[in-house]
This record gives C-alpha cells, structure tokens and sequence, in this order.
C-alpha cells in the first residue's frame, strides 16, 4: 500500500472555492492571526491523527439536490476506509443505504439489487461494483479523499501556517472535547487541545458551493473489511444496470 505525505496546506491543495462562511462556526469570537504556539500545534495534528492508526467518523455533505451522511471507520496506517453513505434528498424522499470501501486506486460500491439484476440477465452474481478513485470528476470521492488526507507521517511546517494566514478562531467542544478551532483558506480544523489530534474539518467544496464536515472520534487502530472476488465487478462491464439501481 502506498503511503502518502499529505500535510494541512495539502488538504487545501485539493480544494477548490471560497473559504468557510463565519456561519458555519457558529462563532461571535473575532479570528485572529495563530502564534507561534498555536501553529505548532496545529502542525502536529495530523501526524498525531496517522499514530492514533484509525478513527471512527461521521461526514455530512450537501450536494444541493441532495445530502449526504456517511457513517463507518478509516484506517489511516494502510489508507483504506469503509462507510455506510445515506443520502436525502430535498424532497424529502430518502434512497436506500449503501456501502462504500476505497483505497488510494479503487472504490468498491455496494449496489443494492445488483446480483438480482446480473441473475436475471444470465450472468454470474456480484454485490460491488469496483471504480477508479478519482476525486477530480466525483465530488464524493473527493470526500473520501478529504478524510484520507486528515492523517500525515509528517508535522506540517508551522512557519509556513503562519505565512498563509491561518487564523485562530475560537475555543469549543466536539463530543465532549475541548478543541482549539483553526481557519485557513478553505478549511477549518478542530484541534484538541490535550491529545492534539484533528476532530473535526469543515471544507469548502466549489463544485457544489457548500461546505462539508467530518467528525472523527473513538481513534485507534482499525482492520477495514474490503470486499472479495468474485463479488466484484468492473464499472464498465455493468454501467447501463449501475445506472438504472443508482441513478447516474
């Protein structure tokens, strides 16, 4: 498995679009330039995320039309994580739950109906469909890359957060712990202010002008489940069913 170097400044590379609104903190503190201090330890957070090993986490993710929940657990040491994704849609109307598994090259979609529909069409069974992860044409795989990214192997370079403007914004609490909250060009880290772990990233998404956010807790090391031939198949030998079961 490959392992990547992926820092603070580089969850923002992979963003586009406007910073975080001062709504979606919730905030009346007024944000100010981070010191020395702060950057330090905000540099720290996400080598402290990659020797927790793993986290369980939940993502809310607007897409418009509709919103997106995804629900399951990363393992930040081999880059692979698993989600439950439920989506709503602004009609009310809610699909059915599916399952997502990935790693830097491949996501593998649980498609509910899928081997009912290969029976019938006289092919052999398969539950997943497998796709190549590419977060610039997917905005959901762009997620799953966003939570990937919430883990490095190395401290970022505290002298460059404080060069790019980073600002501390307020102190608050996720899930009971009490964080310092960071606000750079489009993302806003909830950092803990004793285990100095990331617990939370709000990120800007252009493609659909909203914000998304990911909460992480419960850290530690995680063993993914992934799915297994022959259950799987290639997107391109089933795209007309995965149209008709998904939707697009």
């Amino acid at each position: 498995m490959r392992t990547r170097r992926l820092g603070a400044l580089a969850l923002a590379l992979i963003l586009t679009g406007q910073a975080c609104s001062g709504s979606s903190m919730g905030s009346t503190s007024r944000a100010r330039p981070i010191t020395q201090s702060e950057a330090s330890h905000l540099a720290d957070a996400l080598l402290k995320n990659h020797d927790a090993g793993g986290a369980a986490l939940v993502a809310t993710v607007p897409f418009g039309v509709a919103t997106f929940t995804l629900r399951g657990n990363v393992d930040w040491a081999n880059h692979v994580g698993r989600v439950t994704v439920e989506s709503k849609l602004s009609s009310g109307k809610v699909a059915p739950p599916r399952d997502l598994v990935w790693n830097p090259d491949v996501v593998f979609e649980e498609v509910p109906g899928l081997a009912e529909a290969l029976v019938a069409e006289g092919r052999p069974p398969a539950r997943w469909v497998a796709r190549t992860f590419d977060p610039s044409t997917s905005s959901l795989h762009l997620i799953l890359r966003l939570i990937d990214t919430a883990s490095s192997i190395q401290r970022d370079n505290p002298v460059l957060l404080m060069s790019n403007g980073t600002t501390w914004v307020k102190r608050t609490t996720i899930d009971g712990t009490p964080v310092d909250v960071f606000r750079q060009k489009r993302t806003t880290s909830y950092v803990g202010r004793s285990d100095g772990r990331l617990h939370r990233l709000d990120a800007s998404l252009a493609a659909t002008r909203s914000t998304a956010s990911v909460t992480f807790s419960d850290f530690g090391p995680r063993v993914i489940e992934v799915p297994n031939d022959p259950d799987i198949v290639a997107l391109d030998q089933v795209r007309e069913l995965y149209r008709k079961l998904v939707g697009s």
